[in-house]
């Protein structure tokens, strides 16, 4: 279902999300995609609870979605809300349906982070069958208030068709560090019950629900991975990956009961109608292997060479959860060096032989080399290194062409250095919009794809046509000269490539990959637009 009230499109308006619930741990993440993805974002100030404040929100963001993760959920656990009921209805069943209510008095889309501890198995449902919950079944677990709360808000939600209602269950992220995730609370739980349940990787869904807010989706969505993973089969998983040495007991849900104040809830959503939507979805167990455990510092480390480097500083805010840089101690190498060294953390590490240090430092590398299919200064040298990469089945080689990024202000950036030049060639070529296919390496890192490829928007674009969206976006006064090649080899020491890349190697892996004129409008200059406005 969508709700087509605002409007929304990539054509109309630049998206610009509000969020509540900033000091929580989906809201912080969530404004981390927002700055990956270079959407606009602001958190709400406003107490849920306030319409007024909520409304004045809205008035100063003037937001295309909002989306709602505060909530109260207990510290340390849910067993804090049968004592402080009040508190838990003012915000879990008030706040959420006065924000629905004024989102939907506007026009918004909200997207409402709920909760799948609803239900239990039941003789429909049973444990071990395979048959989940569906979105349109009620709730069926109110032993405890937290969870009653959440099942009445969500009856009172079917009837705000602005609300996309995701059912979350069990949350885990790569960040083992926060106390909230699912694995970080079992490891430090003297025992365990040993139950199936379905689960939520937040490394994959949290980019999704951005995505449903793109798409104006509402309704109800059993949010979690397909398919169930036990207690034990996770920390089996957590004895694998991070600590040989880690060893738990089990006990039963009457010895549990003993020593907890309200049940909880063990259950099997059906997460087909998400996976019909989103075929890519991960089932739970190779989600956790993919977008968890591969990736936890303690297993294997991304190490970034070039941190003060354009795209190593990008790399390095590309994704604050997974990224970490740092010696040669990892199985991810981003390199982002040039003139035929290798920098790190912006210190030159004498490594001019790269044959030699691939031989002695063996390991899972994805190589990322700025400009391999140029003929700059350095070239040679890459095609070189190029040549050789090809003998190493481990490496993973982007030819990334005339890099682009929405920040205008980087002399690194194509964009500015030709709107700087006194005078411009005018031909089509190949070029990599960064603000999207940097994030794309971090997924080809995340799948070990390896060999060469072409690490560009499909297409191509002319000088001429970046600079005519240039004038219609950024500064209608803008005016430039042309020179042809042959004026312009007077003016330089070296030769410029002018070239096509075929892009549909990683099209075809990547079919959301935008073409280049597209992405150029997408993620550079309608970002900007408002900027210049202002």
């Amino acid at each position: 279902m969508g709700f087509p009230a605002n409007g929304v499109s990539a054509t109309d308006k630049p998206y610009k999300f509000l969020i509540y619930g900033r000091t929580g741990w989906i809201g912080g993440v969530l404004g981390r995609l927002c700055q990956a993805q270079s959407i606009e974002f602001a958190y709400g100030s406003g107490r849920l609870e306030n319409r007024a404040s909520l409304e004045a929100d809205l008035a100063a963001v003037q937001p295309s979605h909002v989306f709602n993760a505060a909530g109260v959920t207990g510290r340390p656990n849910v067993d804090w809300c049968e004592s402080h009921k009040v508190e838990t209805i003012r915000t879990n069943v008030v706040g959420t349906l006065t924000l629905a209510d004024v989102c939907r008095e506007k026009g918004l889309v909200l997207i409402n982070y709920a909760t799948g501890c609803i239900f239990e198995y039941d003789s429909g449902h049973p444990l071990g069958s395979g048959i989940g919950f569906k979105e349109e079944d009620s709730a069926n677990f109110v032993g405890s208030f937290y969870s009653k709360t959440k099942a009445m808000v969500e009856e009172l939600l079917k009837n705000y068709d602005n609300v996309c209602t995701l059912r979350v269950r069990m949350p885990i992220s790569s960040d083992l560090s926060n106390p909230r995730n699912f694995i970080t609370k079992i490891t430090r739980y003297e025992k365990v019950v040993n139950i199936p349940n379905s689960m939520t990787i937040l490394d994959e869904l949290l980019p999704i629900s951005i995505e449903m807010a793109k798409r104006n989706l509402t309704g109800i969505w059993n949010f979690t991975n397909p398919g169930v993973v036990s207690h034990n089969e996770i920390l089996e998983m957590y004895r694998e990956y991070i600590d040989p040495n880690f060893t738990w007991k089990n006990f039963t849900l009457e010895e549990q009961a003993k020593v907890i104040v309200a049940p909880r809830s063990n259950n099997e959503l059906d997460a087909s109608k998400l996976k019909q939507e989103f075929p890519e979805l991960l089932p739970i167990k190779e989600s956790l292997i993919n977008r968890k455990f591969t990736w936890h510092p303690n297993c294997k480390h991304i190490t970034i060479w070039g941190k003060h480097l354009r795209m190593g500083s990008l790399l390095v805010t590309e994704d604050p959860i997974l990224v970490m840089h740092g010696g040669i101690s990892g199985k991810w190498f981003f390199l982002t060096g040039g003139e035929g060294r290798v920098w790190r953390t912006g210190e030159n590490c004498e490594h001019n032989n790269l044959q030699e240090l691939f031989e002695n430092d063996r390991t899972d590398w994805l190589v990322m080399c700025n400009g391999l299919a140029c003929a700059l200064i350095g070239a040679h040298a890459k095609s070189w290194v190029e040549e050789l990469l090809k003998n190493y089945d481990n490496v993973c080689t982007l030819r990334v062409r005339m890099p682009i990024s929405s920040d205008l202000s980087n002399p690194r950036n194509f964009i500015t250095k030709i709107t700087r030049y006194e005078k411009v060639v005018n031909i089509p070529n190949s070029m990599t919009i960064l603000d999207e296919l940097l994030p794309i390496s971090i997924e080809m890192a995340k799948r070990n794809l390896t060999g060469i490829w072409n690490f560009t928007n499909p297409g191509v674009v002319s000088h001429n046509e970046i600079l005519e969206m240039y004038r219609e976006y950024i500064d209608p006064n803008f005016t430039w000269k042309n020179f042809t090649l042959e004026e312009q080899a007077k003016v330089i020491v070296a030769p410029r490539s002018n070239n096509e890349l075929d892009a549909s190697k990683l099209k075809q892996e990547f079919p959301e990959l935008l073409p280049i004129k597209e992405s150029l409008i997408k993620y550079v200059f309608k970002p900007n637009q408002k900027t210049a406005e202002a």
